[in-house]
C-alpha cells in the first residue's frame, strides 16, 4: 500500500505491478463510511493489520483511521485535533501522526509534532511509549529518552521496535525491556560503514527485511541505506541527487526481495533489488556459512592439519585458522640462462636474453 500524501488517497500496488485506488476520494478532507467515499487529509502511512484490517496514519486530521475487511473507513484512535493527551482513544490526541506499526500489543504510533512513540493498545488506550513531548536526545528509560521528530517506526524481527529519529540524524530502538538505544548515526552527515561511525541526514522510513537488515529512506541524503546484523552501514538506492531520488518520506521491503521508495517531488514509487547476502573472507582456513534467514555470516576454522590449497610454498596447512606455509619451492631448471621463479603455484622460466650457458 501506498499513503499518497498530495492525493489524499491510499493507493495498492498488485504484484503483477497493477496501481489501483484503495481508498479515499481524492478530496482533502475527514468523513468516514465506505472506502471509495471516504476522505483522509494527507495520509502518511497505511499499515495492513492481522486479520485483513488496513490502518492510516491521517496526517492532517491527526488522527488513525480503519478500513476494515468490509471496505469501510473508521477513525480507529485520535479526537480529531491537535494535542497531546494519553486515555482512551476516543479522547486521545496526536499531533502530527506519521508512521505506524503492529504487533500482538497494538498498534504503534510515532507521533511527529509530541517527539513521542505513541501506543493504541488493543483494550483501546493510547498510552506514550517513549518520548516527554519535547524535541531533545537520549536514550536510556522510555520514561526519560528524548526523540526529536521521530518519523518511520518498524517492528524488529525478535521484538521491539526501530524509529527513525529525523531530527537527531539517528536510528534508534525502543527494546521489549524498556530501553531505548542508539543503533546507528551522530551528528548530522553521509558516511557509510560501521554503524559506530556511519552518518544519517534526516532519517524518515524505516523498515525491517526477513534477515533482519533495517532499511532507511533519508530525505537529506537523499539514498535509502541498509543497517546490517553484521555492524555494517551502506547505500543500496540513490546516489545523492534529485535527478533519482527526492523527499523519499518512506521505504518498504516486500517478501520477494524487493524494495519500495517513494520519491515525493518526483510523484513515482522506485523499486530495487535487494541486495545477495555473500559469505567469503578469503581465509583458506575457514568454512564459511551463510544464513539468509538473519543475514549473519558464520566463519568456522578448518582443523589443525588441514590443507589449505596449492601454492608457491610445500606443505600449506592450516594451524588455528591460519595458512601455514612450509618451504618454498624448488623452481630451478639448473639452467643457467633462464629466470626460474613461482607464481599461482607454478614454475616460470624466462629465458635470460643473450646468455650463454
Amino acid at each position: 500500500y501506498v499513503a499518497e500524501l498530495g492525493s489524499h488517497r491510499i493507493r495498492a500496488i498488485s504484484q503483477d505491478g497493477t496501481v489501483s485506488t484503495f481508498a479515499g476520494d481524492g478530496s482533502a478532507g475527514s468523513l468516514n463510511g465506505p472506502k471509495l467515499k471516504a476522505r483522509f487529509n494527507a495520509p502518511a502511512d497505511a499499515l495492513p493489520g492481522f486479520a485483513g484490517e488496513v490502518y492510516v496514519a491521517d496526517l492532517n486530521n491527526q488522527v488513525v483511521r480503519v478500513i476494515d475487511k468490509s471496505g469501510t473507513v473508521s477513525t480507529f484512535a485520535g479526537k480529531g485535533v491537535s494535542g497531546f493527551v494519553d486515555g482512551y482513544k476516543t479522547v486521545a490526541r496526536f499531533n502530527l501522526p506519521t508512521s505506524l506499526a503492529a504487533d500482538e500489543s497494538g498498534v504503534y504510533v510515532t507521533d511527529l509534532g509530541n517527539h513521542a512513540v505513541r501506543l493504541v493498545t488493543v483494550d483501546g488506550q493510547v498510552v506514550t511509549l517513549a518520548g516527554k513531548g519535547v524535541a531533545g536526545f537520549k536514550d536510556g528509560p522510555v520514561a526519560q529518552a528524548l526523540f526529536s521528530s521521530p518519523y518511520g517506526i518498524a517492528r524488529g524481527l525478535g521484538g521491539g521496535l526501530y524509529v527513525a529519529d529525523s531530527g537527531n540524524d539517528r536510528i534508534r530502538f525502543v527494546t521489549t525491556s524498556g530501553m531505548v538505544l542508539t543503533v546507528a548515526g551522530s551528528t548530522k552527515g553521509f558516511k557509510d560503514g560501521p554503524i559506530q561511525v556511519a552518518l544519517f541526514n534526516q532519517p524518515y522510513g524505516i523498515s525491517v527485511a526477513v534477515d533482519g537488515a533495517v532499511y532507511v529512506s533519508e530525505i537529506g541524503n537523499r539514498r535509502v541505506r541498509r543497517v546490517g546484523l553484521d555492524g555494517l552501514v551502506y547505500t543500496v538506492f540513490g546516489d545523492g541527487s534529485k535527478t533519482t531520488l527526492d523527499q523519499a518520506f518512506a521505504v518498504a521491503i516486500d517478501g520477494f526481495g524487493n524494495g519500495w521508495v517513494p520519491s515525493f517531488s518526483q510523484h513515482r514509487v522506485h523499486r530495487f533489488r535487494l541486495p545477495t547476502l555473500v559469505c567469503d573472507d578469503g581465509n583458506p582456513c575457514t568454512t564459511d556459512t551463510c544464513n539468509k534467514k538473519t543475514g549473519i555470516c558464520g566463519f568456522v576454522s578448518k582443523s589443525t592439519g588441514a590443507s589449505c590449497g596449492k601454492g608457491c610454498f610445500l606443505t600449506q596447512i592450516c594451524q588455528s585458522g591460519t595458512c601455514v606455509a612450509g618451504q618454498p619451492k624448488d623452481c630451478d631448471d639448473n639452467n643457467n640462462c633462464t629466470g626460474d621463479y613461482c607464481t599461482d603455484g607454478g614454475c616460470k622460466h624466462v629465458i635470460i636474453p643473450k646468455c650463454k650457458p
